[in-house]
This record gives structure tokens, C-alpha cells and sequence, in this order.
């Protein structure tokens, strides 16, 4: 009786067992395939306001700025301001040594007197033998004289002549002589050339001047700057200058004021690219253009040499329908026409290469079309994908304008990146668990 119990209890085992491995296979083999379904993060397109900006480091700088450099050499003698100070337009700032330039200068003028003197007197030997000529050549026609006492006397007339023409310039040169002479003493004596402040004092008493030659820059001595107006000097990438036109808005953080935006407009652009210090030694891979944006409003508490980050903005849009730039994908030309063919019929749709996301090169590429994916209810865990081509505008720092292509209602995929890449039109996707986007239909 016990051995006929305990046989059935083991058929029963059995029975149980096997009932598990039937049921729990097809879950097993279920769950396995859902695993390989990629899950995704969805999103709507969603009607809101664009602006496109383009960045850039910055430095604030005052709008007039005056380097005041040497223009002789000579010893610093006298020092009139010091840096910070207020001035206005002609105040005197330094003063060069004068003992050498006052002597040449009196030196000048000597040789310049003289120069005169004998100027009158050549006029007045010159203004004889003119007179002199004169009679000889009447007595010579007369017959009274001789013709070698007229040639001698036409002879010292050309020569007087002569005499008198060299006077003449050696006045012409003393004369310059003298203007250059006090031209250099005057260059010994530095105004200031507008009303501002001395922003940087360079030199100091006793120390000499250098003048600049064709590879070597001379002594700046001091700078003075008008602060009333300031601007700011953006470096901006080559890709992103071309967008940049004159008059644009502009918004600039300085990092000494973190909390403060300083508005202006681009007032200036560069034509050309900005040189390197190091561009001899350093290899080139891309190129900065120097924007100007002229601060407005009070800039007083700015100093110059700040630095600041500069956004112009390039483009705005209002409520216009966009979506998030990173639910934008490119596909090359050849791969869309084929998954257009493949929905005609039973062919499997060409697997896609990997691509670009929004805002890398191949973006805008003529061979590359732009699209997004959005799913296509087909089962209730499982979505099938579908690449649907769509015409962009402009796009801001995370949302990119859609212009055609989209009805509204889509649910768009938008992540995870690896995921987009790599995926394809009717490839099946899941919706991600546990994100704070759009909810699983039912």
C-alpha cells in the first residue's frame, strides 16, 4: 500500500514538472525576444518659441582705446598721472628728456639764420653781375668793348646765378631742418589725445624709451581709454561667423558678474581670420573671426581685459512646431529610397550605417536626408519604428524646428542615442521603463 502511494505521488512530481517546463518555456522564449527589442524614450513635437545663438569666449574691451607709444628715444623725466587717473583731451601725461632735442632744435635754428644771410647775399652779388651784364653787353654791341670782356662779364652773371639758385635751397633745407628739429622736441612732451582714464602706466621715471622698427614694437608707455563706452571682442568659430551679420542683438555674461546679462549689438566683423602666436609652431584645425558687440546700458562697473562669453543671436522663431534636437537623425539618400521600396513589398528593408546626430557635420551634407523616427503601434509591447523624412529650420540651444514632415500627433523617438544610431525603419523597438516620458498606450 505505502510502495502504491509512494509511486503515485511520484507520477504527480512528474506531472507538475513537466506542466512548468511547457507553460514557463514560452514565457522564457517571450521575455528572451523582448530583451532583444531595443527600448526607447518618446516625445511629441510641441509648438514653442526658437532662438538660435552662436557663442563664444569674449574679452571687454573699452570702444576707443589709445596705445601711447614712443616716438623718440629718450629718458622718461617726468611722470604727470598714475594709472586709474581721469584726464581730459590735451592734459599732459609724461615728459621725455629735452637737453639734446632743445640743442638741436637751437642748432637748427643757427644754421637756418644763416642760411637766410647768405641767401641775401648771393641775391645781392647775383642782382651786380645781372647789372653788370647788363652794361657790358651795350657797350659790346656798341663795338666799345671787347668780346672777351663781354664773355667774362656774361660768365660771372651765370655764375652769381647759380650762387644765388644754391642759397635759395640751402634756406629750403635749414628751413626743414628746423621743423624736424622742433618737431622731435615737441614729441619729447605726451598729451592725451581724448577724455578718459589711464588704464595701464608702463614706464616710470628714469627709465628709456624705445622706438619701434619694422620687427620690433616699440615703447608703449601708457594706454588711455574712454570707459563711457564699452564692447566686447568675440572669438567665434569660422562655421559659425558666416551666420553673423552686422546689427544683430546680442546678450554677454561676464564671469566677474555671473548673475548680470549685458545686452548690446554686433557692430563690427572681422574679414579675416585671427592670427595665432603660435601659429608658426601649431597645427591649424580651425579658425576664430573677431566679433564686436557694443555694450548698451550702464557699463561702468566693467573693467577692461574682463573676460565674458558672448551669445549673438542669429535667428528667432515664435510658436513654431519643434522637437528636441537629439530625436533628429540623418540618413544617407540611398538607405531612405531603399526603406520606401522595401514598404511596397515582402523585402527586408537595407540595414542603415551609423550616422551623425544634430549638430555634427554630416548634418548638412546634400547625400544625407534628415528625418526622425516614430512609432508605429503594431503590438501592445512591442512598436515598430518608421523613418519619417521632415524639412528643419532653425535650431536653438536644445529644440529644432520642424517646418514640414510632421503632423503633430506623432510619438517621436528620442533616445537613447546608441539606440538611434544604429537603428532602422520597421525595426521593432519597446517603450523604456521607469523615464519621465510619454506612457505606453494601452
Amino acid at each position: 500500500m505505502k510502495r502504491q502511494i509512494r509511486m503515485t505521488k511520484i507520477r504527480w512530481a512528474i506531472v507538475v514538472v513537466i506542466w512548468l517546463v511547457v507553460v514557463s518555456c514560452p514565457l522564457l522564449i517571450a521575455n528572451s525576444k523582448r530583451r532583444q527589442i531595443p527600448p526607447v524614450r518618446v516625445t511629441t513635437a510641441s509648438e514653442t518659441d526658437i532662438t538660435s545663438y552662436v557663442s563664444g569666449p569674449a574679452t571687454v574691451d573699452p570702444r576707443v582705446n589709445v596705445e601711447i607709444s614712443a616716438n623718440i628715444m629718450g629718458k622718461v623725466t617726468k611722470i604727470y598721472v598714475e594709472e586709474g587717473q581721469r584726464v581730459a583731451a590735451g592734459d599732459v601725461l609724461l615728459e621725455l628728456e629735452q637737453t639734446q632735442y632743445l640743442a638741436g632744435r637751437d642748432e637748427a635754428g643757427a644754421a637756418y639764420r644763416s642760411a637766410v644771410r647768405a641767401l641775401e647775399l648771393a641775391r645781392a652779388k647775383w642782382e651786380t653781375a645781372q647789372e653788370v651784364y647788363r652794361r657790358k653787353k651795350e657797350l659790346y654791341e656798341k663795338r666799345l668793348i671787347s668780346q672777351e670782356q663781354y664773355e667774362l662779364a656774361e660768365t660771372q652773371f651765370q655764375g652769381e646765378r647759380t650762387q644765388y639758385d644754391v642759397a635759395r635751397d640751402n634756406v629750403v633745407r635749414a628751413r626743414a631742418a628746423l621743423v624736424q628739429a622742433k618737431d622731435s622736441l615737441s614729441k619729447t612732451v605726451y598729451t592725451s589725445p581724448i577724455g578718459g582714464v589711464v588704464t595701464s602706466l608702463n614706464v616710470e621715471e628714469g627709465e628709456f624709451t624705445v622706438v619701434g622698427t619694422l620687427n620690433t614694437p616699440g615703447t608703449v608707455m601708457l594706454t588711455v581709454a574712454d570707459l563711457a563706452a564699452m564692447q566686447v571682442v568675440a572669438d567665434v568659430d569660422e562655421t559659425d561667423v558666416v551666420d553673423v551679420e552686422l546689427g544683430q542683438q546680442a546678450s554677454v555674461t561676464v564671469d566677474a558678474f555671473p548673475d548680470g546679462i549685458f545686452r548690446g549689438k554686433v557692430i563690427e566683423i572681422a574679414s579675416s581670420a585671427k592670427e595665432s602666436l603660435y601659429a608658426a609652431t601649431e597645427e591649424k584645425t580651425s579658425a576664430d573671426f573677431e566679433v564686436k558687440v557694443l555694450l548698451a546700458g550702464d557699463t561702468s562697473a566693467l573693467r577692461p581685459g574682463m573676460t565674458a562669453t558672448a551669445d549673438v543671436i542669429t535667428a528667432e522663431a515664435k510658436d513654431v512646431t519643434a522637437i528636441p534636437i537629439q530625436a533628429l537623425v540623418t540618413r544617407t539618400r540611398e538607405t531612405v529610397e531603399t526603406w520606401k521600396e522595401a514598404r511596397k513589398g515582402p523585402r527586408r528593408a537595407k540595414k542603415a550605417p551609423e550616422t551623425k546626430r544634430a549638430g555634427e557635420p554630416d548634418l548638412f551634407r546634400a547625400d544625407y536626408v534628415k528625418g526622425v523616427f516614430v512609432i508605429e503601434a503594431e503590438k501592445p509591447l512591442a512598436r515598430r519604428a518608421r523613418f519619417v523624412e521632415v524639412d528643419v529650420g532653425i535650431m536653438g540651444e536644445r529644440d529644432v524646428q520642424i517646418k514640414k514632415g510632421l503632423k503633430g500627433d506623432e510619438k517621436i523617438i528620442a533616445g537613447p542615442y546608441k539606440t538611434l544610431r544604429r537603428l532602422n525603419d520597421g525595426d521593432l523597438v519597446r517603450l523604456e521603463k521607469g523615464k519621465p516620458v510619454e506612457e505606453e498606450a494601452s
